[in-house]
């Protein structure tokens, strides 16, 4: 499956990016602000995630993409619904961008072609995203995209060894298709 906006291209990952997917999740500035990452990643622990996601993504258990520079077709980042409950029309998004695209309209980019998928394909009628309290520039970006704060979860990960809050934010279908 592929989808494109007008910046990036999102599609299923390759077994044959394991080596630059776990490069690029394990630098501390896409590690320290995503939930999943617990432990450094390895070609053989990426390629292992690989197989479930496409296999998850096959049972519409999760959607997990890639996403590429539309333009060098190079890997720039991820995202997905790591969680995807159908029955419920309800998903957790996810998602994570090298830092040199940071700040360039990229996010965006591929968040707004991740949203309208979930909303408009899967007929999801809420999507979740979850932020930790310091990571300042993602609630700014997660708020632009139309999501309204719902709550903070006190101290629910260690992250450096540290306590930290998440930030729960929330977008209906009914705010996102008008």
């Amino acid at each position: 499956m592929m989808l494109k906006g007008k910046k990036t291209i999102l599609r299923y990952p390759k077994l044959s990016e394991a080596k630059i997917l776990a490069k690029e999740v394990n630098k501390i500035e896409i590690s320290s602000n995503i939930a999943v990452h617990r432990k450094k990643n390895t070609v053989k622990s990426e390629k292992k995630w690989i197989r479930t996601a496409l296999k998850q993504n096959r049972k519409k258990q999760t959607v997990s993409f890639v996403v590429l520079d539309k333009t060098t077709k190079q890997i720039i980042g991820g995202c997905g619904f790591n969680t995807l409950r159908l029955k419920d029309k309800y998903a957790i998004a996810g998602w994570w961008l090298k830092k040199e695209y940071w700040g360039q309209g990229y996010f965006q980019d591929f968040a707004t072609v991740l949203l309208d998928y979930g909303f408009k394909k899967l007929k999801l009628n809420k999507i979740d995203g979850h932020v930790f309290d310091y990571n300042l520039r993602s609630r700014k970006s997660i708020i632009k995209l139309g999501f309204k704060p719902e709550g903070v979860v006190r101290q629910n990960f260690i992250k450096n060894g540290v306590p930290v809050n998440e930030y729960l934010f929330g977008l209906l279908r009914k705010e996102w298709i008008r």
